[in-house]
């Protein structure tokens, strides 16, 4: 985005804005990822899976449980989405720019069009005539000296 230097403030908030969103998409979706390696592990597993320790010959059980790879998961759509929104509106922020720079750039167009020129122009003697509230018709008659 470029650095507008009439609103130097707002444009480093959607900077930041930008950096933040992009930040949050990416660690959302790497939550999204794992969320879905969780999940699915936990659900083909069961749950819980046993172990025999060689050694010892204890019996351990450990598995994921598919209930946190959702979790994650959902976390991370929600991180993800989030970013995009922060992304939005800082695209926004940029949006106003322009248009607050293609309005600026259109009324000086125009202010230098509408400018009178030096000796050219003559501003026209009013007709008080067509102000006033009398009819046309006893306008005339006063004019050709009627009563």
């Amino acid at each position: 985005m470029q650095r507008n230097d009439r609103f130097p403030t707002l444009s480093s908030l959607a900077s930041i804005t930008k950096g933040i969103g992009w930040t949050l998409i990416g660690i959302g979706l790497i939550c999204v990822l794992v969320g879905f390696i969780g999940w699915v592990k936990g659900v083909n597993s069961g749950g819980v899976t046993s172990r025999v320790d060689m050694w010892s010959g204890s019996v351990s059980r450990s598995g994921s449980n598919p209930v946190t790879g959702a979790l994650t998961l959902a976390g991370g759509v929600v991180g993800a989405v989030s970013g995009l929104i922060l992304l939005i509106y800082a695209e926004g922020i940029g949006v106003a720019f322009a248009i607050e720079q293609n309005t600026r750039g259109s009324a000086q167009y125009i202010g230098d069009d509408m400018k009178p020129r030096l000796g050219t122009a003559k501003t026209p003697e009013p007709d008080l005539r067509d102000a006033s509230p009398v009819p046309a018709s006893m306008m005339r008659r006063m004019d050709e000296g009627d009563t």
